[in-house]
């Protein structure tokens, strides 16, 4: 509905009718999820299903004045007959599907052909995602070292169960009758490349491309790790790899990517960093972002529910200093054609000015080097967080993925390069994919995150490398596995930490 609205057909009264009501709704949306009174949240109820109504009933005049308008509005979901085509074909689409315990996948291939393969029972995957996780994002971590030094583990305890998976338990529960300790995080990594990728492996071996849409904890996996092929290397090595929520999804961001090739004049680059959020002194001396890590740890237990909790979350985000490095280095590439917005100007009032003003659709690349909140539990929540000083009710900092489709964007790729998953239990994946869809729908194609902290130099690093590459000209998922690939055979950056945390979800 909001890329028909404002693809150019509506007049603009029109299109700003449609936008002011589908705003009002939402704005209700948050209201009723925040009133507890049940004769008053019945009152929000009725005005806000009258507004829905009103909207569908515009919506419907506008559809039979103009017949592009309805094209565009109907979402098409792919059934079995649509399927020809849609992948590329050097690239095999992966689709994982969690039923309870039970791992299966759908292979779909450039032709249409569909393959169905049952991977078998999977108990504890969400622990053993986790456990992985927690391994990569330490750089002190080792093949071979002790998985019960991982510092996410806090007090808990890994362990390998009689039937050979993986559990995360508190430290003063006992262990189940035949479990082990965890001495090795690196067969975790083994195991979950055995289930995951080794049935696959004939037809993976075939495609240089890799689409992946990953189910619940899936989501959080970094594929591109895991020991893949004769020689078991990390699966990057064998493959471009990039991600999407569905097959459907990925069709529409393909479609989307393709209608962005004839557009002209666009700017190269918009990019924010170095936001400031902590309440102190501009003069007072910034924190790495490493320092912030216990007290981001410390908020994985808050059950937020409703926007207005958000600012529960402000003690946990650390200046990142180093940010302020990254935008430049990365704006110097594109010499003329970059804007940069950095301290008191990267803060979301600045972005609703540019979106008002028509400017944000100017863009192909967006830079958001800043924190970012990706919740498993409410995952309209999932947040970029910007600028948290002088705040207005308009504008808190936290720009949501209920917020994005809001905004107005023409981008073939946003980098959010020091998103943090930390905040929020891992139970499923819709954190993760939520934010990048929220920004597909506002316009943007491709969305790279992080699934945990990075480390300020090697992201300086990396970004550099990856927008040199895309400044040449190659495509998203390209410049990104050879940025990895690079970062891999690196001297000082070779431990997945700096590297595994990005990957890509969109067209590719």
């Amino acid at each position: 509905a909001q890329r028909a609205t404002r693809s150019g057909v509506l007049l603009s009264t029109e299109q700003q009718q449609l936008e002011d009501l589908n705003r009002q709704v939402g704005a209700l949306d948050q209201q009723i999820a925040q009133t507890q009174g049940g004769e008053s949240r019945q009152g929000l109820e009725v005005t806000r299903n009258a507004l829905v109504r009103e909207y569908e009933a515009l919506q419907a005049q506008l559809k039979a004045r103009y017949p592009k308008y309805a094209q565009l509005s109907e979402v098409k979901v792919l059934g079995a007959t649509d399927l020809s085509g849609v992948i590329p074909a050097d690239a095999l689409a992966v689709s994982y599907v969690q039923d309870d315990d039970r791992v299966s996948a759908y292979l779909l291939d450039s032709g249409g052909n569909l393959r169905w393969m049952a991977l078998g029972s999977m108990p504890g995957l969400a622990d053993a995602v986790e456990i992985v996780r927690l391994a990569q994002s330490d750089f002190r971590s080792s093949p071979g070292e002790t998985a019960q030094n991982l510092p996410g583990l806090g007090h808990r305890r890994a362990w390998r169960l009689a039937d050979g998976s993986y559990r995360i338990l508190p430290a003063d529960q006992l262990a189940p009758v035949g479990a082990q300790a965890l001495r090795d995080s690196g067969e975790v990594m083994n195991y979950l490349a055995a289930r995951l990728l080794k049935p696959l492996a004939r037809r993976l071996q075939r495609k240089p491309r890799w689409i992946i849409s990953p189910d619940g904890p899936l989501a959080q996996l970094a594929f591109e790790t895991l020991p893949f092929g004769k020689h078991l290397l990390p699966a990057v090595a064998s493959a471009e790899i990039h991600y999407t929520q569905s097959l459907s999804v990925y069709a529409l961001s393909r479609a989307l990517q393709q209608q962005y090739r004839g557009l002209h004049g666009r700017q190269s680059l918009l990019a924010m960093g170095h936001a400031h959020y902590e309440s102190l002194p501009q003069s007072a001396p910034s924190v790495d972002v490493g320092a912030g890590k216990a007290a981001r740890n410390g908020l994985r237990n808050l059950d937020l529910r409703d926007e207005g909790q958000l600012r529960d979350l402000d003690d946990g985000w650390v200046e990142l200093p180093g940010t302020e490095r990254e935008v430049k280095s990365v704006a110097a590439l594109f010499p003329g054609s970059a804007s940069v917005f950095l301290r008191e100007q990267a803060t979301e009032q600045q972005l609703q000015a540019l979106n008002r003003e028509g400017l944000l659709k100017n863009y192909r690349f967006l830079l958001l080097s800043a924190h970012g909140y990706l919740s498993a539990q409410q995952p309209v929540l999932s947040s970029i967080v910007l600028g948290l000083r002088h705040r207005t009710p308009e504008a808190d900092g936290y720009i949501t993925a209920s917020e994005w489709p809001a905004y107005d964007l023409r981008s073939d790729l946003t980098v959010l390069s020091a998103c943090d998953t930390a905040v929020g239990k891992v139970l499923g994946g819709e954190g993760v994919m939520g934010l990048p869809f929220a920004l597909f729908v506002a316009g943007n194609v491709n969305t790279v995150l992080s699934l945990w902290p990075v480390q300020d130099n090697a992201t300086a690093l990396f970004m550099q490398s990856l927008y040199t590459k895309l400044n040449a000209g190659q495509t998203a998922v390209a410049a990104l596995t050879a940025t990895k690939r690079e970062f891999i055979k690196h001297s000082r950056f070779s431990h997945p930490v700096y590297w595994a945390p990005f990957i890509l979800i969109g067209a590719g």
